[in-house]
Parts: C-alpha cells; sequence; structure tokens
C-alpha cells in the first residue's frame, strides 16, 4: 500500500503535539519529584508508600520523556520534507539545529533510560548482572566478575543508573526543563507558530 503525502502531515501534527505534551510531561514530574524528594526525612526505601518511592516513580517517567522527546524530534525531522505543506514553508535547519542542541544537552539520555526501564531485565539472569553491574575497583583479577551491583541512585536531583557496565546520569531540574523548553522552541520557530494541545 502507497503512503499518501498528508499522512507524512499528520505524523508532522503528531510530533509537534507530542514535543509539547513531553515537556509538560517533563514539568509534571518534575514537581512530583520535587516534592516527594523535599519530604523524604527518614524513610524506609522498601515501603511502597513511601516518599522515596514516590520520587523514584517521577524520576523514571522524567527520565523516559526526555528520551521520548529526542523521537519525536526525530519524528519531526523525518517527517517535515515529505509532506507537502511543510517541506517548502519549515525551516528544517532549526529542526536540525534543535536535534543537536538535544545530542549536546542529553548525550546521556538514551543509555539512562534504557537503564531505569530495563532494570528488571538486567537482573533476570547472572550473565545479564554481570554487563549492567560496575566492575570492583579493588578486584584487579583478569575474568573476575562485577561485584557491584547498582541499579539507580539519588543525589540531590541527580538521577544515576547503571546500564552495560557503566553508570549514567540524569538531571531532574528546573535547568533541565529550560533545556526542553529551549529545544522546542526551536521547532516552534520552524513553523512560525506553536500547536495547541487540549
Amino acid at each position: 500500500m502507497e503512503i499518501e503525502p498528508s499522512e507524512y502531515c499528520f505524523c508532522v501534527i503528531d510530533a509537534r503535539e507530542s514535543l509539547k505534551r513531553l515537556e509538560n510531561n517533563f514539568y509534571t514530574a518534575l514537581s512530583l519529584f520535587t516534592h516527594f524528594r523535599s519530604k523524604m526525612g527518614l524513610v524506609i526505601p522498601s515501603d511502597p508508600k513511601s516518599n522515596y518511592q514516590f520520587s523514584e516513580v517521577a524520576a523514571r517517567d522524567a527520565i523516559s520523556t526526555i528520551y521520548y522527546f529526542r523521537n519525536s524530534l526525530t519524528q519531526l525531522a523525518n517527517n517535515v520534507p515529505k509532506c507537502p505543506e511543510t517541506k517548502d514553508t519549515v525551516n528544517l535547519g532549526l529542526i536540525y539545529k534543535a536535534q543537536e542542541l538535544y545530542n549536546n544537552y542529553f548525550p546521556e539520555a538514551p543509555s539512562a533510560r534504557h537503564g531505569i526501564a530495563h532494570a528488571s531485565q538486567a537482573m533476570a539472569r547472572p550473565e545479564n548482572a554481570r554487563t549492567t553491574s560496575l566492575p570492583d575497583a579493588e578486584d584487579n583479577a583478569v575474568g573476575a566478575p562485577p561485584k557491584v551491583i547498582r541499579r539507580s541512585g539519588f543525589q540531590g536531583h541527580l538521577i544515576t543508573v547503571t546500564h552495560q557496565g557503566k553508570e549514567w546520569s540524569a538531571d531532574i531540574s528546573e535547568g533541565t526543563l529550560k533545556k526542553l523548553q529551549e529545544i522546542r522552541k526551536l521547532t516552534v520557530d520552524a513553523f512560525g507558530f506553536d500547536v495547541h494541545i487540549c
């Protein structure tokens, strides 16, 4: 079945709306994360009703949102030139600049997202755990299995996760929100107007 040119236009609209929703989602996740982190105090992290657990859920959502933002940028860049209504009217250079800015600001986003999204799979079998865990700096034995198993941790607004034997981090802060807004603004400028979502 042949793709109609108008279908590319639907993809453009969807990507623009998605970017705006993701910006809003990050704001919400940041608000929840900040709220529950401020109330942590001395809690039992394993208690499902603890502020630690709530802040971890908000952090996972924020990290995933940053990752999905990239996917929507890619969708936009791929479809604008194929849509008859946008190919000659949209400044594609600004969309490419938005992608470049995203890559500069969030180089660890894919690995941080995969580390947090696939944490349980990483511990499902010993060979998985070895590739996800960090090597023990004290152990110099060649081929020794990793002894440091670390899935995720908080340090203020910085979240650290392990994925494929390395640590990756994501910043859940106002600074990150401003970067996402700056990137999305480039896409708005490329079109000359913003989208409205319900």
